[in-house]
């Protein structure tokens, strides 16, 4: 408390205090996710694109390379590891994924699973314009 009390605020520092709040909620505006149904899965391996799956159909892809792999189910409209031999299996446990932007990530394939879409935007459940 004695360090309060020795701080002596000037009337800008209390304003520079206040638009740094202000700004740091504005990552949180201009990212969150929107309304937008995710209708594709794109999966990365090593920064490029190997797979694009379609959202609506249920199925099982099976990534490769050199040894490694990561077996990844649609289903239902969402989307999981289901099966891997990577050495932490966090991709696996992380389980389903449905949102728009959500992603499954297995460091040590350097595979990145991630959920996008230009399908339709909802509101209040009803679908009101396809971007």
């Amino acid at each position: 408390m004695k360090i309060l009390k020795d701080v002596k605020l000037k009337p800008l520092d209390i304003i520079i205090l206040a638009v740094l709040v202000m700004v740091s909620f504005f990552p949180l505006t201009l990212f969150a996710n929107s309304n937008t149904v995710p209708n594709q899965v794109i999966v990365r391996a090593h920064g490029k694109v190997v797979k694009t799956l379609e959202l609506s159909v249920n199925q099982v892809w099976t990534y490769k390379d050199n040894g490694d792999y990561n077996r990844i189910q649609v289903k239902d409209n969402k989307v999981r590891v289901q099966e891997a031999n990577c050495r932490d299996l966090i991709d696996v446990k992380a389980g389903w994924i449905s949102k728009n932007g959500q992603t499954l990530v297995c460091l040590p394939h350097s595979l990145v699973v991630a959920l996008t879409g230009n399908g339709p935007v909802k509101q209040d459940g009803k679908v009101v314009d396809y971007q």
